[in-house]
């Protein structure tokens, strides 16, 4: 079995699975890619990805809809304006988050992060 994304303008639009039945184990990204294409008559841009993309590399994450492709690999949306895409194709904020067990969100209008008050 393996995963594929249907790409447009470089945004993922739908991720499917395919059975190894329909799949030539020397070249799984053609015959997917070919198998999907026939299936819904279409000519679409097909790229694999990999459920184990974080463990095993296999370009950086796995796809889902509405992430980006940028021939390399998938990352998410931006989650904010500040925030960077390191070499792993994670996004990082400008401040690092802290560790100290207490709970945090994102503030982009002082660029740090905020202890969440969970109440008493």
């Amino acid at each position: 079995m393996a995963y594929f994304a249907r790409i447009e303008n470089g945004i993922v639009q739908a991720v499917h699975l395919v059975d190894n039945a329909w799949l030539d184990l020397n070249d799984e990204e053609k015959s997917g890619s070919d198998y999907l294409n026939a299936l819904y008559n279409i000519n679409a841009q097909w790229v694999q990805t990999s459920y184990n993309a974080e463990t095993n590399g296999f370009r950086f994450n796995y796809a889902g809809i509405g992430y980006h492709w940028d021939g390399t690999g998938f990352y998410a949306p931006q989650p904010y304006s500040s925030w960077t895409l390191d070499e792993a194709y994670q996004w990082q904020p400008p401040v690092a988050r802290p560790v100290d067990g207490k709970l945090y969100t994102w503030s982009e209008d002082i660029l740090n992060w905020i202890e969440v008050d969970l109440g008493s």
